[in-house]
């Protein structure tokens, strides 16, 4: 790799400035306008479903062979999935990012052990260099330090392996901070339960009362905060212009949304969102129940939940879960039709009789 740099650089480009001490409640969200869905909302998260001049790749068993372990297989459009060869199921395998018709995998034992593998032309073969952080468009970005004790420094490496350099460096160390984003040319951060950002370009730091990472979508940050003076969990979401935060609400109510929401995603003017077995779209028109789990198969209301939603180039994916152990993958449409069950572990009838 080129373009290093070393600890001397890396020294002089903090500022930090102190946080602006907000005493108000997070207000309810007056209007969503959740626009058209930002690029970088598909950033560095969680998908079920990647598709290759191959096929169609997704995660075909937790447990449906020896163990209860996410395994990838390849539709090649037969309707017959293959497993992958060289995919032993006592790992799961998470897909870290997609790059063209290239899956880069990380494989994990019972002691979280992990190996790196490229899955290109169905062929899986050893990464020995695998590119480890937070996936944007063009970079991988990745938290160093020369020291447990040292502040961390951001790099961000492309996707050739061939740039390899420094961005800005945080306030806290590794131990300190487990998780960052990027977004709007900064990087988002949580160090010891506080919400803060770096300017790439100017390397100034600032803190806030309230925020924290997870889905960005249109200059904001969604999350789940959890209230301790209620006790609850309520959908919030951070702007990213003004740091100010408010809770997601109901239109039709006007009340939050005080639930922990697993998952959520951006579908033209809706902000998509599974609650139990079912998905709800939200918009500044209202909210609308677009599908449900049990209803569609006539199984017990508690039987399935959502346990994941995929909205990509105009297509929504939902990942139904009964359980630990087994999983059903959909496509529908926001109308609620379904048009393809691609992967179904369960035999309907029988759990329809429970």
């Amino acid at each position: 790799m080129t373009s290093e740099t070393t600890a001397e650089d890396v020294t002089t480009h903090v500022v930090t400035t102190e946080p602006e001490q907000t005493t108000e409640a997070i207000k309810n969200a007056q209007k969503l306008d959740i626009g058209e869905t930002d690029k970088w909302s598909l950033s560095d998260r969680h998908k079920e479903i990647f598709f290759t001049d191959q096929g169609r790749y997704f995660y075909s068993d937790i447990g449906g062979r020896q163990s209860a372990n996410d395994v990838l297989c390849l539709d090649r459009g037969y309707g017959e999935p293959e497993n992958i060869p060289g995919t032993p199921d006592q790992y799961e395998y998470f897909v870290r990012y997609q790059k063209g018709n290239a899956i880069y995998l990380s494989r994990a034992d019972h002691n979280r052990e992990y190996e790196y593998f490229k899955l290109e032309d169905n062929i899986l073969t050893p990464d020995n260099e695998p590119l480890i952080g937070y996936y944007t468009e063009d970079y991988v970005y990745s938290k160093e330090a020369f020291s447990e004790e040292e502040n961390v420094s951001i790099y961000r490496t492309d996707y050739d392996g061939k740039t390899h350099e420094f961005v800005c460096q945080l306030d806290a160390n590794s131990e300190q901070i487990k998780y960052f984003m990027i977004y709007d040319n900064k990087v988002w951060y949580m160090s010891n339960d506080i919400f803060s950002c770096c300017d790439i370009e100017t390397g100034e730091i600032k803190h806030f009362d309230n925020g924290a990472t997870g889905y960005v979508n249109n200059g904001y940050i969604y999350y789940n905060f959890y209230d301790k003076e209620h006790f609850e969990h309520k959908l919030s979401r951070f702007n990213t212009k003004t740091g100010e935060c408010e809770y997601v609400c109901d239109p039709d109510t006007d009340e939050a949304l005080d639930k922990y929401y697993y998952t959520i995603g951006f579908y033209d003017e809706y902000l998509l969102y599974g609650d139990h077995g079912s998905v709800y779209a939200l918009s500044d028109n209202g909210k609308i129940k677009v599908f449900d789990l049990n209803e569609y198969f006539n199984t017990p209301e508690e039987c399935f939940y959502i346990a994941n939603i995929q909205c990509t180039d105009g297509r929504i994916f939902v990942r139904g879960q009964s359980g630990g152990f087994k999983l059903i993958l959909l496509e529908i449409d926001i109308d609620g039709n379904v048009i393809e069950i691609i992967h179904n572990q369960y035999d309907i009838d029988e759990m329809a009789e429970e």
